[in-house]
């Protein structure tokens, strides 16, 4: 049986008898330039972190040459953490990812990630984000940016005193990966933050990975 989109001439396929619609699901099309995906890991977290230490920093930049108007659509951001050495107290831990808006001066400290070092899942490279930082040792220092009040999604974990000891398996913070789902759009000078606060005493490690598509900010919405 087939159904007709209001032109009479798109057409899709529906089940006879329970008119259920026959589809393949797919990136939605003519809206990305790349896609692309990265997982970073800090270094050994000494002990002692401040609470809402941020120990990662992504911001967009402005575009170069014809990329004049390229967004970022944040897809996924992850989370995970395990304890070094060193155990903590025991307590709990929290992840925030927190949005930045005008982001014009990067954020200083820990690892730079370089442009051309980005993985891309359909080839090349972003040619539009001006900084991507981990934290090395300590906590980032902060650049010239906004931060939004509230956290766009946090996390929650136990901590306990074991040492070299997984405490968060790897967790989304953020996912906006079907098509039904509406990923965050940053345009230049726009980010966000991720935010540590964990029990006194422990080194840990953190990996936080992220995936983002590249497009313009009118093919960003379905």
């Amino acid at each position: 049986m087939m159904v007709f989109g209001e032109d009479a001439l798109t057409q899709a396929d529906v089940d006879r008898n329970t008119k259920a619609l026959h589809v393949t699901p797919r990136p939605p099309a003519g809206r990305r330039y790349g896609t692309y995906a990265v997982c970073l890991k800090t270094g050994t977290m000494a002990a002692g972190l401040a609470g809402a230490a941020p120990v990662l920093s992504f911001r967009w930049g402005a575009p170069d040459g014809d990329d004049t108007g390229k967004a970022c659509l944040l897809r996924r951001v992850s989370a995970a953490m395990n304890s070094l050495g060193t155990g903590f107290t025991a307590g709990v831990g929290q992840f925030d990812l927190i949005l930045a808006s005008s982001f014009t001066t990067a954020d200083t400290g820990g690892t730079a990630t370089p442009l051309k070092t980005v993985p891309s899942k359909n080839g090349g490279w972003p040619s539009c984000f001006a900084d991507l930082r981990i934290s090395s040792t300590a906590t980032l220092s902060a650049g010239t940016r906004t931060l939004d009040g509230f956290p766009v999604s946090s996390k929650l974990f136990p901590v306990t005193t074991a040492t070299n000891f997984v405490h968060l398996a790897t967790t989304d913070l953020f996912t906006a990966t079907r098509p039904d789902e509406q990923p965050i759009l940053f345009s230049a000078n726009a980010g966000f933050i991720i935010r540590a606060t964990v029990p006194a005493t422990g080194t840990w490690n953190g990996i936080f990975c992220l995936e983002f598509d590249e497009a313009l900010p009118t093919m960003a919405m379905y």
